[in-house]
């Protein structure tokens, strides 16, 4: 039964953004149990309407503009992978990123933001 647990955790990483993120297996490997309760928040905001208030698509861009802003490139490629299998378009990831620069300044730009625009375009 744990092995089945263990299975559906990395199986959501894998379905959701297309692979099981270092991070997540690291943490997986060293306490699985963190890594459940970090899951089920996850799962519970993941949800397209009716389910869910706002669209997946907006969810993972919010992740992406987050490690924009914490200069996570790795993540930031996760999640505009994801994003935009759920139906974000290129327009609004680059009309989101200029806003993260007004905010946060033009090095959000500068180390991360326009290499996730460059990536996302190769999709």
């Amino acid at each position: 039964m744990e092995n089945k647990k263990n299975d559906e955790l990395l199986d959501h990483y894998q379905r959701t953004l297309g692979n099981v993120p270092d991070p997540i297996s690291t943490l997986f490997n060293y306490d699985p149990v963190s890594l459940e309760g970090y899951t089920m928040m996850r799962k519970r905001i993941m949800k397209d309407p009716p389910d869910g208030a706002l669209p997946i698509k907006y969810n993972e861009l919010i992740f992406v503009i987050l490690d924009v802003v914490l200069d996570n490139l790795a993540g930031a490629k996760n999640h505009v992978r994801a994003a935009m299998k759920a139906g974000l378009t290129h327009d609004e990831l680059v009309e989101a990123l200029i806003q993260v620069m007004m905010v946060n300044g033009i090095a959000s730009w500068g180390k991360v933001g326009y290499k996730v625009v460059d990536f996302a375009a190769t999709l």
